[in-house]
């Protein structure tokens, strides 16, 4: 039966202009839902030419978007649909008039001080622009022209859909032009308007200027995940101020560069080059702009990637799971022939994604040279289809055919979720509550995803969101950071994996409502207020703090910003999720401050920074738009060195392969140089061949050298097996906060000038045994409800082999769960859950071992987890391990059943609280709270006494949080109901002064010394029920390094005592107290005990 369309809903979402040939045109971009499926017909608009149609099609709607130009004129859209021999004329919407631009679409005035010099973050120059009342929203360029062949120009809108007027021209200089350097560059804007301006260009020549290349880059680079750049030390001899260094390349990748050494005449210059090759070889030429003699050469750079074969085979299996077929394990299966010490991943059917693999999770047996690979996954029980193809991927691609097997779903489902309704609600620090209605009409809602790329980047709603209802009908609450959201794509997913994705800018349904998170529009221009404390800082001697004060435009309570001062050339992307670089609204002072340490040393001149809240934007850009009041002046001197600690000198201990029978120490000499500062700490992890976990070497140096000889000794045994051992990470850090490291991002490489010696050991050919499972079992008493609070299980299992296994390398169980919650996963996101291992007992050849899995809320739901244990290593570096299947056929326990026995009762869950001290705030943190403290009964039990009803006065609510004040001094019991559920939470017992509680007098299931214990309610109230023993897990010989040292917690981990440190307890902290100037009373001395020693540091500085 042929259906005639209907439009739905037609709008227009934006209108701009573009200059013609002929005069204007103008930009319309318009929404149409239909209701029909756009693929049945063919679509045309005779009169008007329409692009990026791009349909959406749900349940047999559509949503596309239609954008058109058209010149001046009036238009009427009528469209036509075909399908067989007939054809459906329809009307999309009212007349609509393309007119010249009105007055009041134009730039705002531009600054006068528009100039084109040296920017040291970026090889291009950026400027903001405002056209007042422009509408056009879209992410292709606008319309630039320059006067020069020397620069090629881009104008786009950075954030078309919350702020269409704002416009960023973005300016790249070709540097390998030989072309004279005009004084002033033109520059038409042909959208939105046209307008023409003028810089000035202050790029000078290199000319007669001497540069000497001090670190040149290696003769090949591998691209690498854990540090890809690469870097170049390189001297200017005369004034490099406005020198312009970039790069001609002819692969992909991105340079920063900035002094970091010397003064005006005589600066040295740090290189860092993120290669991002695409081919086997490719390169690129860093070389300084040169005007009309051509482009001056300083280095070159020859990166690619590196040709290994990985896969030697790689296979798959199918068994059914359950007797009726609803639900398989897939077992990935294969060998591979080299370790490489990188992330691989693999896909089934490139839609179900299984990322960032690395040791121990899947190596099932064999070594590091040649191991099995075995990994078990799970189908819906409502998959619809068998799955056909695995794929995997690191340096190399290769896919294999899984074997055919029967599929019976629980029920056929065919349509995807539908999202009716998102609501937002602000919070404060950027958090906002979204409450979200989704509906599915059989197998039940899966996954819900906005944005893409990268984890911080994205919002995913699960099952364990629900709050009301249930997966076919829910209400699903999440609370979210917008800190640097951009969710322009919206997926959702159902269990049988029917998938619907939106591209619209936030749109999440066919009707065309699109997700607001409420976000701060924060640009230059917004700003209200913006002014450093210190606007001018010597640093020539010390260090000095400094404040930051920011207003701007809608800021307030829920505002949060990400600001970062430049000492070094650290990668962006990965400090702006440093929580310790965002920066939060004051409430005294009614505005942002930002405090900021400045090290001493640092070279002089301008501070460079970046800062953002969803998009980001450097000084250069601050200063265009607020100019000097907004820069921070830096003075220094000649010796001006703001170098992190660099490993200048490195030699192996022994400089040769030797072959051992009996235990031989080796190790390195590393020279670490601190120009400027004392190096504060160094941690060094040495690894081989065979072991990827390795070794880990601490230092602490208590001296004022500036350059370190850092011995690294360790043992090796004749028995063990032949292996090359070398530094595999490493992190390094002043006493004035500069870091480098060694795959450690962001931090600079601490090794570029030098190279890494390995050091290859032999040792006797000898016969062992793999490591084997001989028992593994869950020993939880308690009914895990993975959406409640009893959600610890704990496993006990032992292991044997003839070599003995090994203590440091400790085995991990896995909890992983089913194929459908992966299919909207990012390709960085880790998709298993890992348990926490301690030794029980060992002997020569057997280790009994327990692992805690505290499973996070909700983890799992509701299709349950696949268990596996990896990790058994030997002493001759074999390894060992088991996938779920792999249990599942010795017997043992290897799938956690994700269903509730309560479902679908969805009463709250209080899972932690503050650090309550007896008065003051109490604050409790969990789930399912409910929307409104209204609705909330809230009751408080003591010892030996009834529970009685409170109805506190909460200082802030939401349905994750509440805090209120109370005042006790004995443990207390504390649990509520909403009126979403008629059950009350578990009960939490509050208890600060460790005094227990007396579990034969309460219905509690649990009790804490400490506010992190919580359990589910027993609704008989006359069973008592014995807390599980949970498993050690202090680390440490003795555990947490001794009585005087640390304390083992019940909850697990040492709690260290002050001055002592480090996962053991062991490592000891220095305080230095913060400088800070008193020119009245220059004269103090400090005495600085160095624990566990007769030593001190004497200080004598300008402090107060």
């Amino acid at each position: 039966m042929i259906i005639a369309p209907n439009i739905l809903n037609f709008r227009q979402i934006s209108m701009g202009y573009a200059s013609a040939s002929t005069g204007w045109n103008c930009e319309y971009t318009f929404q149409v839902t239909l209701d029909i499926n756009y693929f049945d017909y063919i679509m045309t608009i005779p009169v008007l030419d329409f692009h990026n149609a791009n349909p959406t099609v749900v349940n047999g709607s559509t949503l596309l978007n239609i954008g058109t130009s058209t010149s001046l004129g009036t238009y009427h859209i009528v469209g036509e649909f075909s399908k067989d021999s007939n054809t459906y004329p329809v009307t999309f919407g009212d007349d609509f008039q393309c007119i010249e631009p009105p007055p009041t679409l134009a730039y705002e005035e531009f600054p006068s001080d528009f100039n084109l010099e040296p920017q040291l973050t970026a090889s291009r120059f950026t400027y903001f622009f405002r056209a007042k009342n422009y509408e056009r929203r879209a992410n292709n360029g606008a319309g630039c022209s320059l006067d020069t062949n020397l620069f090629v120009c881009h104008l786009i809108q950075p954030d078309y859909v919350s702020d269409p007027t704002l416009f960023t021209l973005v300016i790249y200089p070709l540097i390998s032009q030989n072309i004279a350097s005009p004084s002033t560059v033109s520059l038409t804007l042909t959208e939105p308007v046209s307008h023409s301006m003028t810089f000035t260009n202050l790029l000078e020549p290199y000319g007669s200027l001497a540069s000497n290349v001090l670190v040149p880059p290696p003769a090949m680079v591998y691209k690498k995940d854990s540090d890809p750049n690469t870097y170049v030390l390189f001297s200017v001899q005369g004034d490099s101020t406005n020198l312009f260094l970039g790069v001609d390349q002819s692969g992909s990748g991105y340079m920063s560069y900035a002094p970091v050494k010397g003064d005006s005449q005589s600066q040295t210059y740090l290189i860092r080059y993120r290669n991002n090759p695409t081919t086997s070889s490719q390169s690129c030429n860093i070389v300084f702009y040169n005007g009309a003699a051509g482009t001056q050469h300083l280095t070159s750079i020859i990166n690619g990637v590196p040709s290994l074969t990985i896969f030697q085979t790689y296979i798959s299996s199918v068994q059914q799971l359950d007797p009726n077929g609803h639900t398989h394990i897939i077992q990935v299966i294969y060998i591979k022939s080299t370790y490489l010490d990188e992330l691989f991943s693999y896909s089934l059917d490139n839609y179900f994604f299984e990322p960032s693999i690395t040791f121990p999770l899947g190596y099932e047996s064999g070594d590091l040279k040649e191991y099995y690979f075995s990994m078990s996954q799970m189908t819906s029980p409502f998959s619809q289809s068998q799955l056909t193809s695995i794929s995997g991927t690191n340096s190399e691609f290769v896919t294999t055919n899984i074997g055919s097997y029967g599929v019976s779903p629980l029920a056929i489902d065919t349509l995807p979720p539908v999202i009716n309704d998102v609501q937002t609600f602000r919070l404060n620090s950027s958090f906002v509550l979204l409450r979200i209605n989704i509906t599915d009409d059989v197998s039940g809602f899966s996954m819900l995803q906005f944005g893409g790329g990268l984890d911080y980047l994205v919002i995913d709603v699960l099952p364990h969101h629900l709050v009301k209802g249930d997966l076919n009908n829910g209400v699903y609450e999440i609370i979210t950071d917008t800190l640097f959201k951009t969710p322009s794509t919206v997926a959702v997913a159902d269990r049988a994996s029917n998938r619907v994705m939106f591209t619209y800018d936030g749109v999440y349904n066919v009707n065309g409502k699109k997700l607001d998170l409420l976000q701060d529009i924060l640009s230059p221009d917004t700003i209200t207020l913006f002014y450093f404390e210190k606007p001018i800082v010597d640093v020539s001697q010390q260090g000095h703090n400094n404040t930051l004060y920011l207003n701007y435009i809608g800021a307030g309570p829920h505002s949060k910003v990400m600001f970062f001062p430049l000492f070094n050339t650290p990668d962006h992307t990965d400090v702006q999720q440093d929580p310790s670089n965002h920066y939060h609204w004051d409430p005294v002072l009614n505005l942002i401050k930002i405090d900021f340490y400045i090290p001493s040393g640092l070279v002089a001149g301008k501070l460079k920074y970046v800062i953002s809240s969803k998009t980001g934007f450097n000084d250069e850009m601050v200063v265009q738009i607020l100019g000097s009041n907004s820069t921070l002046t830096i003075l220094s001197d000649s010796n001006a060195n703001q170098l992190p600690p660099l490993v200048i000198g490195i030699t192996a201990q022994p400089n040769s392969p030797i072959a051992i029978t009996d235990p031989t120490n080796i190790g390195w000499v590393i020279k670490v140089e601190t120009p400027r500062h004392r190096l504060k700490s160094a941690l060094f992890t040495v690894t081989s061949d065979y072991d990827p976990v390795g070794f880990n070497f601490t230092f602490n140096p208590n001296n004022n050298l500036h350059i370190n000889d850092l011995v690294i000794n360790f043992q090796v045994l004749g028995s063990s097996r032949s292996q090359i051992y070398t530094i595999s990470y490493a992190y390094l850090e002043d006493d004035e906060g500069l870091k480098s490291g060694f795959n450690a991002l962001p931090w600079t490489n601490a090794f570029f000038q030098v190279e890494i010696p390995s050091i290859t050991v032999a040792c006797p050919i000898l016969t062992s045994n793999p490591p084997i499972l001989l028992s593994f079992k869950q020993i939880s008493t308690n009914p895990i409800n993975l959406i409640g609070a009893n959600r610890k299980v704990v496993y006990e299992y032992e292991a044997s082999s003839s070599r003995g296994l090994l203590a440091r390398i400790k085995p991990v169980v896995y909890l992983t769960g089913s194929l459908n919650t992966k299919a909207l996963l990012t390709y960085i996101r880790q998709s298993n859950f890992q348990c926490q291992t301690e030794i029980v007992s060992s002997n020569s050849t057997n280790t009994k071992y327990q692992s805690l899995c505290d499973i996070p809320f909700g983890y799992g739901y509701p299709e349950g987890l696949l268990v596996s244990v990896y990790g058994f290593v030997n002493g001759y570096m074999e390894i060992g391990g088991y996938s779920a299947n792999s249990l599942r056929l010795k017997g043992f326990d290897y799938f956690i059943n994700g269903s509730t026995s309560s479902f679908p009762s969805l009463p709250p869950v209080i899972d932690s609280s503050n650090n309550y001290t007896g008065s003051g705030t109490l604050e409790l943190r969990g789930y399912r709270f409910g929307s409104s403290s209204q609705n909330l009964a809230m009751e408080i039990r003591t010892q030996g006494q009834l529970y009685t009803v409170y109805n506190p006065t909460y200082h802030h609510f939401n349905g994750f949080s509440l805090s209120f004040d109370y005042q006790s001094i004995e443990p207390f019991l504390i649990r509520f109901k909403n009126d979403n559920d008629p059950n009350y939470s578990n009960e939490y017992l509050v208890d600060p002064w460790g005094i227990g509680w007396d579990s034969s007098s309460s219905s509690a299931t649990s009790s804490s010394s400490h506010q992190s214990s919580s359990s589910e309610i027993d609704q008989s109230s006359s069973t008592n029920i014995t807390p599980t023993k949970e498993p050690p897990k202090c680390p440490g010989t003795p555990k947490c390094g001794g009585d005087d040292k640390g304390v083992c917690l019940s909850s697990g981990g040492c709690q260290c005592k002050y001055p002592y440190y480090g996962e053991q307890c062991t490592s000891v902290i220095v305080v230095i107290p913060t400088p800070k100037p008193n020119p009245n009373n220059p004269s103090t001395n400090i005495t600085i005990d160095i624990p566990g020693t007769q030593d001190h540091v004497q200080l004598s500085t300008l402090v107060s």
